[in-house]
């Protein structure tokens, strides 16, 4: 019985780990600028993947909201899963941005691998309602210094993401 019930607690422990144990620090939230005339949001991700002609891409927009004396820094730039609590890519020194204007793209005219484009659309859905994709932007040292939640803003925005493959809304993806 002694046995079960250490199997039982181990088990236990093992899934709330699992579940509430990914808490990698991705620096603070980066603020994103509204339109003023329609309150929309200045972000935005266009996709291709499968069999689209294009090939696999991904491309994502973001007018951050941030002081100018930090607009004009490049930092690094990457996707995490929470999930997995890991980076979908390998930190490069050459793959870098600046918080004015953010536009990043993988797939066919970026960093490119057969499974990313389509780890990033179904972590962007957000099914367990967890924020389970971010991009993420890190000083030299690959040390995160800010973060977007990609998955928020397709449950609270998803006309600002564009399937160009199958024309639906971000939520609705099945690549």
């Amino acid at each position: 019985m002694k046995i079960c019930k250490t199997i039982l607690f181990f088990a236990v422990l093992a899934f709330v780990c699992g579940v509430f144990g990914s808490n990698r620090d991705l620096g603070q939230t980066l603020p994103f600028k509204v339109n003023p005339e329609n309150k929309a949001p200045a972000f935005g991700a266009v996709y291709t993947y499968g069999e689209d002609p294009d090939g696999s891409n991904y491309i994502f927009t973001y007018a951050s909201d941030v002081d100018s004396s930090v607009a004009n820094t490049l930092y690094r730039w990457n996707f995490y899963l929470r999930s997995t609590d890991s980076f979908l890519l390998d930190w490069s020194a050459g793959r870098t941005t600046d918080l004015a204007v953010i536009q990043v793209q993988v797939g066919t005219g970026g960093p490119v691998d057969s499974g990313i484009v389509n780890k990033l659309l179904v972590g962007q859905k957000n099914i367990a309602g967890t924020g389970e994709l971010y991009f993420v932007l890190a000083d030299n040292s690959n040390r995160p210094v800010f973060n977007v939640s990609i998955s928020d803003l397709c449950t609270k925005y998803p006309k600002n993401f564009s399937d160009l493959t199958r024309n639906s809304a971000c939520g609705q993806i099945n690549p």
